[in-house]
């Protein structure tokens, strides 16, 4: 008998060949990875004097809410003494600060709730009282302080709402009530109108766009033009003359300033680069003056912040080192505050001067063995996939690779479909590699960073074209001199494991093992309400050739599967019903379902089995003689 909730092996292979690997350890632990506390959710306060931040929790370079225990609270840091704060207690995470307007409280969420806490006496309050059961969230302070505007769903549907500073149940309002998915309020600085992003079902799948509606209530106009074009992250300019938005319309994501109407349109154009990412909130950040902007610029999976004035063409990079910057806000003498993280190196908060090579750190979130020598190489590489499309990734070796090596090598598959690989923060895929490994993390068609026209390369493609991309992957990994190309595993978080799941069942040969972390294993109705730009009604056959469930008759390597029993965005059914799959097919695998976890494992100590089990699990499939 099959226990669902219970790690269960069949098959075992033979014990590791371990004497040609024993040079292959590395130089950190991986419970030095599950207790380090990244940082994350950085506010600014409006008069530009301090910053606050709260831990943010990554499960295989995926961010999730952490489980910190008495370090998931509120920090507040002075930019002037560099002092440091902790303004919440207890053990709840915390997430989402927002500074109010005089900077005397700061708005948070809270098990799926809006709070406020006050800086000077640390009294903490709960604004949400519905008693249905809602996520509350995306506070945002009106200019006098009095208002919060938010999203919740409580209703059914994602709509925005404003209530009283001292809770709904003083006052609330129901802003927008449509089909449309809305995000992102923002007030104007005169208090009277609020702008926000919202996606419709009926248009693009790409197309979202941005609306202005009464803080009062009533119809919601829209600013941008009804196409297929993305429209997001409005933010008013210190005047409340103007509006800088994200825009994909000139074929990138770029900054584009548009007159507080909708009119007149103009681009601050940063090359052929994205400024957006699934997994960190990209937005402009206005100068106190409103002359220049702050953005984040995605430049090969590397993102660079770029100063760039508003009124005149150019701009100035901050920052130099590889790896990620992020815009965080305008300090009260004109100094650029950052977030700053690398591969080796966690989200820490940094201070800089425009015209200066040199910054502060504010923030110190690491420990002492996470050195750059201490982690994998990376490189920068593409190939070609089946219809000559250029597909881009990272190729990590080991620092204790040798000429004459032929190693085994994992090919790792991002999450979302719109997802994208970085040079950031990602841990444990370094101590994979360290560990003897070769590892190639590939940006598959449909996600981000290369530009609209590779977005819509998904459309029609799911299973198929993804398929192929990964397929080339594996082409290309084991092409390499110090790759042994019979052994060669694939893995891969949410949408990397469906794509690990319908590479071994739709393409047997291609890998000799896989581990699916929260996969979709059947796309057909009653398990998935997933649209891959037709109806399954319009097309039932392409529905089952791109559900992995269909093929499990072909499957040939061993399985490792992890799920949780929580997950809204995978259901675990998806998982059971592979497993009966299996079990009727006669399959190898092992399986682990964590409880009380939702889409990504945030307990440490799960987090910490997890990567042990994946990794024994390759040493054993990979590594054996």
């Amino acid at each position: 008998m099959r226990l669902k909730h219970q790690f269960v092996i069949f098959c075992l292979g033979a014990s590791v060949g371990s004497a040609e690997h024993t040079r292959f350890t590395p130089r950190f632990t991986l419970e030095q990875i599950v207790q380090t506390r990244p940082l994350g959710h950085f506010a600014i306060s409006a008069d530009g004097t301090k910053v606050a931040y709260t831990v943010a929790g990554y499960y295989l370079g995926f961010p999730v809410i952490p489980r910190f225990g008495e370090d998931n609270n509120i920090c507040v840091v002075s930019l002037d003494s560099g002092e440091i704060t902790q303004i919440t207690s207890g053990l709840v995470p915390k997430t989402k600060p927002v500074f109010s307007p005089l900077g005397e409280r700061i708005a948070f969420e809270s098990e799926e709730d809006i709070w406020v806490v006050d800086l000077g006496t640390g009294a903490t309050r709960r604004l949400n009282t519905s008693i249905f059961r809602a996520n509350d969230r995306a506070a945002a302070w009106s200019p006098d302080g009095e208002r919060i505007a938010f999203v919740s769903n409580r209703d059914g549907q994602v709509d925005l709402w404003v209530m009283s500073v001292e809770g709904e149940r003083h006052g609330l309002v129901r802003l927008t009530n449509d089909p449309a998915r809305e995000e992102d309020p923002q007030w104007s600085p005169d208090g009277k109108t609020i702008v926000f992003s919202a996606k419709r079902r009926d248009e693009h799948y790409m197309a979202t766009g941005v609306y202005v509606v009464s803080s009062t209530g009533g119809p919601a106009r829209r600013l941008t033009p009804v196409d297929s074009t993305d429209n997001f992250g409005a933010r008013w300019s210190p005047d409340g003359k103007r509006l800088a938005l994200l825009s994909d319309r000139s074929g990138y994501v770029h900054v584009w300033i548009i007159n507080a109407d909708g009119t007149e349109w103009r681009e601050l154009d940063t090359g052929p680069h994205d400024s957006m990412s699934p997994y960190w909130t990209v937005r402009p950040v206005w100068s106190r003056d409103g002359k220049r902007i702050l953005i984040s610029v995605n430049r090969d999976g590397r993102f660079d912040l770029v100063a760039t004035d508003v009124d005149a063409a150019g701009g100035e990079r901050i920052g130099t080192e590889p790896g990620q910057y992020h815009e965080v806000g305008w300090a009260y003498d004109g100094s650029i505050v950052y977030a700053y993280d690398s591969a080796w190196s966690p989200p820490n908060l940094y201070l800089t001067k425009p015209g200066v090579t040199s910054a502060r750190r504010l923030t110190h979130s690491s420990h002492s063995s996470f050195r750059m020598e201490h982690f994998a190489n990376v490189q920068r590489v593409s190939f070609r996939s089946f219809d000559g499309l250029e597909i881009r990734g990272f190729l990590l070796t080991p620092t204790g690779m040798r000429d004459g090596d032929h190693l085994p090598a994992i090919v790792n598959l991002h999450p979302n479909s719109y997802g994208q690989f970085y040079d950031n923060w990602r841990p444990f895929a370094h101590y994979l590699v360290q560990s003897g490994y070769v590892m190639l993390m590939i940006d598959q068609r449909g996600g981000s960073g290369y530009g609209r026209a590779f977005r819509e390369k998904l459309i029609g493609a799911w299973g198929t074209g993804t398929l192929e991309d990964v397929k080339a992957g594996a082409e290309f990994v084991k092409s390499q001199a110090f790759v042994d190309p019979e052994r060669v595993g694939v893995m891969g978080l949410s949408m990397g494991g469906y794509l690990t799941l319908l590479a071994l069942t739709k393409a047997p040969e291609v890998f000799r093992a896989g581990a699916d972390l929260m996969g979709i294993t059947d796309l057909r109705s009653p398990f998935s309400s997933y649209r891959v730009g037709v109806g399954e009604k319009d097309n039932p056959e392409l529905y089952e050739r791109i559900s992995p469930i269909t093929s499990v008759n072909e499957l040939q390597a061993p399985l490792l599967i992890i799920h949780s029993d929580q997950d809204r965005n995978v259901i675990p059914q998806q998982t059971y019903h592979l497993l009966d799959e299996l079990d009727r097919q006669h399959k190898k695998y092992e399986v682990e379902i964590y409880r009380g976890e939702a889409h990504g494992l945030a307990d440490p100590l799960h987090q910490l089995e997890s990567y042990r089990r994946v990794l024994q699990f390759f040493d054993r499939y990979l590594k054996a003689e």
